[in-house]
């Protein structure tokens, strides 16, 4: 074989040298990736991501990504249902009367019409047919004048003839408006005209849902009436005719009523110290029954008293229960309240 010459071994170790170069570089590039896959630790495939424990979201905090779930799925707080306010029913102003069987099937009721008797308040029965309207019908029995016969027991009235009840009307509060005619404030002084004003008002609030009466007249609001000017402005009650009441006012039984044993005594009063003695004579003139009484109040405040009393009653007719007060300064009798009843046994 032929040898080399000197320039094509220079040209073969030239390109010996390049090649080992090429090759060398290469060889560094593959060992850096190798120490880089070496220097970073391999990675765990992602398992699923986990699920998030439920947050709790407070009752009075609505869940803002789903209303129809934040509806169903948040428990609210209980809240008290208001109870809705009764409206006041009125209740019939008759309510306690006493209902009497006319024996022909129809009803009456018993009522009290307040008149005067002695210069001061006094009582009248009177019986009217059967209505749920009794206050009215007492007022307008008390506006038609007194009886034959309440005339002969020495009672009067102050109200004047001719004087009409035109109206009334029963508020929540217990006023009763009572509308009543021109006539009504004809005639007479103060005394009169007090007087009138209360024969109403007691005639009223004998029922247990009126406690007080404002006038009107001829359908107005007015300040006064009559000559002297007697103020009715204000709604009025039995406490405004205090001084026109007796000390000793029996409202049950009145003049001239059938009683039998046991006598219901029943009015108020206001005496010293709530006493007061009884006293029942009958038609033969004997003294049957006498004792002692105490109302619920009295040493200026008005009180009441309802009695059951045991009476032997040999002798029927006319006769009278008598209460009265001992004077505490030399026992002798005052505020003497004579009322004439018939006895039947």
């Amino acid at each position: 074989m032929r040898l080399l010459n000197g320039s094509s071994r220079v040209f073969i170790f030239l390109a010996l040298m390049l090649a080992a170069t090429v090759v060398l570089a290469a060889c560094e590039d593959e060992i850096e990736d190798a120490v880089d896959d070496m220097a970073t630790p391999t990675e765990a495939p992602a398992d699923d991501p986990p699920t998030p424990e439920p947050v709790e979201t407070p009752a009075d905090v609505p869940d803002t990504t789903d209303a129809t779930d934040d509806a169903d799925d948040v428990e609210e707080e209980p809240t008290a249902t208001p109870v809705p306010a009764e409206d006041p029913t009125p209740v019939p102003a008759e309510e306690g009367e006493d209902e009497v069987d006319d024996g022909e099937g129809s009803t009456s009721h018993s009522v009290l019409v307040y008149v005067v008797r002695n210069e001061e308040i006094g009582v009248a029965s009177r019986d009217i047919a059967g209505t749920p309207e009794v206050a009215t019908g007492a007022i307008n029995e008390l506006m038609t004048g007194l009886t034959p016969y309440e005339h002969d027991l020495g009672l009067s009235t102050a109200i004047p003839e001719g004087a009409r009840l035109l109206d009334v009307s029963l508020q929540d509060d217990g006023t009763l408006i009572v509308d009543v005619s021109d006539d009504f404030q004809a005639g007479g002084g103060s005394f009169s005209m007090q007087m009138r004003l209360a024969q109403v008002v007691f005639t009223a609030t004998q029922f247990d849902t009126i406690d007080r009466v404002q006038f009107l007249i001829e359908g107005q609001n007015v300040e006064t009436i009559g000559g002297e000017g007697v103020m009715v402005a204000d709604p009025l009650t039995r406490d405004d005719f205090e001084d026109l009441s007796p000390a000793i006012l029996i409202e049950s039984p009145t003049p001239g009523a059938e009683v039998s044993s046991p006598i219901q005594l029943s009015g108020t009063s206001n005496t010293f110290e709530a006493n007061m003695q009884i006293e029942i004579i009958d038609a033969a003139g004997n003294e049957i029954y006498r004792d002692f009484a105490t109302a619920t109040s009295g040493s200026g405040t008005r009180g009441t008293f309802d009695l059951s009393l045991d009476v032997d009653i040999q002798t029927e007719g006319l006769g009278q229960i008598i209460m009265f007060e001992e004077s505490a300064e030399d026992g002798s009798r005052i505020n003497i309240v004579e009322i004439p009843v018939d006895f039947r046994q």
